[in-house]
């Protein structure tokens, strides 16, 4: 499957798992918007698919998505706007 081809590599060339780079933002920044974790991978690790396509953010949303809903995050409401966390902070 697709997803399953997703790699993340960090600035050392590193792969990481995509799960691994949700969890490190999330020790780095607070509470934030799916958009704010999003543009944060765009622009600061190298996201490919096995072929060297670059992952568009419609894609890392996706994946983003997935990672958020199976993993230990929760999220709040403030007015419209949705904010995702770590349950644990």
């Amino acid at each position: 499957r697709a997803r399953d081809a997703l790699s993340i590599k960090d600035a050392g060339g590193h792969m990481l798992s995509f799960d691994h780079v949700v969890q490190t933002y999330f020790m780095i920044h607070g509470p934030s918007t799916r958009d704010d974790i999003v543009q944060w991978i765009s622009n600061n690790w190298q996201t490919y698919f096995g072929s060297l396509k670059r992952l568009s953010q419609h894609q890392i949303h996706a994946r983003l998505s997935e990672v958020l809903t199976n993993g230990p995050y929760q999220y709040s409401r403030y007015g419209n706007t949705v904010y995702w966390a770590r349950q644990d902070s």
